[in-house]
């Protein structure tokens, strides 16, 4: 979980590019920015400080001038508090052209929060750094509609207490004759717009018995059968259930769906966590904030973190840091919807992308959100409509075949074979220069250990 520390750690990279990163100069290199008392200040433990005060306007702070390379891709740090409760804070770099914001943090009273972001600018020039303090903000956000999966809109109960598990049922039996592997997608969703029309007129009790009945019904039926639930989608955006059941309504419905389910493993699941820095509503800081939440409302059960990952555009620096955030809460992080705007460079876009997340040792898993259906795909397609691949088809086979190759090789003297692999898990024969003797298949996992390389040992007899 993100840590809020007493007395913050030095600057990543010694400062890199910043003039006088550790403020041991004073004030040299740093100015106000819009109309606000800046003041350097040192604790009496050393530690020394830039204060904001008499801020007029939420953007009113201080800055530092840069200057930034087209395309080239920047990481940036900072270790921020507030005077009084808590908010959330962004770092903006204003360019020749527009507003980057490189990332969020939720900063907190008498202890020092980090954010860490990242961005790219379009041209060469200079910028100015800035902070944007925000309270009690609202975001403005453009609903979308997903139709291509039956359990998504509760379409099995187009009327109250009227069930149609038929779709659902075939598609599992499909999957399982097939050897494919099911996500749950979703028992809620929080969004207001996509609540089946019974719903809205229902009462607080009635709400209460249909969520319940919804629950134990999906829930129940396919127990076992799925590797995850999601269990309340979108619930940093939308608040539909808690704005009618209380503040506490998601913790309830991942406590339920646990106690029916404890072989599946349930997930939040959020988009532009990692896709857009400029929407703070679901920062990694607030992802992390809603997973202390449910921990502190009582749930203590397996917990995942969905990252829908829609994108529009490839800022890697943002997606690394998003993910390394959230890395911290030591859960699973799956990338649920991977896909990208359609536009001229969306195949290059999708290759980055999908780079960078699968690099991460803290990702497990990805799913590409492109079903075909004769209509079009949601955003993003792989094949035309007679099944030949396009330029974003061309990037996932190539891409599969690179991380799905097996080494193959002979080991040395000794009986040591060296390769170079990806996270994750492995089936290994060993086979006899005589063409014999082959060994029994062996399994083993590769994980993140520190930068020493790891040994796994085999027999053979001979």
């Amino acid at each position: 979980m993100a840590m809020c520390l007493a007395t913050p750690h030095r600057p990543q990279y010694d400062g890199g590019i910043v003039l006088n990163p550790e403020l041991n100069d004073g004030l040299n290199g740093w100015s106000r920015f819009g109309d606000a008392k800046v003041e350097h200040i040192e604790s009496q433990d050393g530690n020394k400080y830039i204060i904001a005060s008499k801020r007029q306007q939420s953007f009113h702070s201080f800055t530092q001038k840069f200057n930034l390379e087209k395309e080239k891709l920047y990481t940036f740090s900072a270790w921020l508090q507030v005077s009084h409760g808590n908010a959330d804070i962004a770092a903006i770099f204003k360019t020749q052209s527009g507003y980057e914001t490189a990332g969020w943090v939720l900063a907190q009273k008498g202890c020092w929060s980090m954010l860490k972001g990242g961005l790219v600018v379009n041209s060469s020039g200079p910028v100015d750094l800035y902070f944007e303090f925000v309270k009690n903000f609202k975001i403005l956000i453009v609903i979308f509609q997903i139709l291509s999966d039956p359990k998504n809109r509760y379409s099995n109960e187009g009327a109250r207490g009227v069930e149609n598990y038929n779709i659902p049922d075939q598609l599992l039996r499909f999957t399982s004759s097939n050897g494919i592997a099911v996500r749950g997608h979703n028992v809620f969703w929080d969004d207001p717009r996509f609540q089946p029309s019974w719903v809205g007129g229902l009462s607080s009790n009635d709400l209460w018995a249909a969520a319940n009945k919804r629950v134990s019904s999906v829930v129940g039926r396919y127990a076992g059968r799925l590797f995850h639930w999601d269990v309340v989608n979108e619930n940093l955006h939308f608040n539909f259930f808690e704005s009618k059941l209380g503040g506490s309504a998601s913790t309830i419905f991942y406590q339920k769906t646990n106690t029916i389910d404890g072989r599946t493993v349930p997930f939040l699941n959020e988009y532009n966590t990692i896709e857009e820095s400029r929407d703070g509503a679901s920062s990694p800081a607030r992802y992390l904030q809603k997973i202390q939440q449910l921990r502190q409302q009582g749930y203590r059960g397996p917990l995942g973190i969905g990252l829908e990952g829609h994108f529009s555009y490839a800022n890697l620096p943002y997606i690394r840091s998003a993910i390394d955030t959230l890395a911290s809460a030591r859960l699973p992080i799956w990338v649920t919807e991977l896909d990208v705007t359609a536009g001229p460079k969306q195949a290059s876009y999708l290759e980055q992308i999908l780079q960078e997340v699968h690099s991460h040792f803290a990702v497990q898993g990805i799913i590409i959100w492109a079903a075909w259906s004769p209509r079009g795909c949601y955003r993003m397609c792989l094949t035309d409509n007679n099944f030949r691949n396009l330029e974003t088809g061309n990037v996932v086979d190539r891409i599969r075949r690179v991380w799905g190759s097996a080494p193959r090789g002979t080991t040395d003297s000794n009986g040591f074979f060296e390769a170079s692999l990806f996270h994750g898990e492995y089936e290994v024969k060993i086979k006899h220069p005589n063409g014999e003797k082959i060994s029994k298949l062996h399994k083993f996992n590769v994980v993140p250990e520190g930068d020493e390389p790891n040994t796994v040992q085999f027999k053979i007899d001979v």
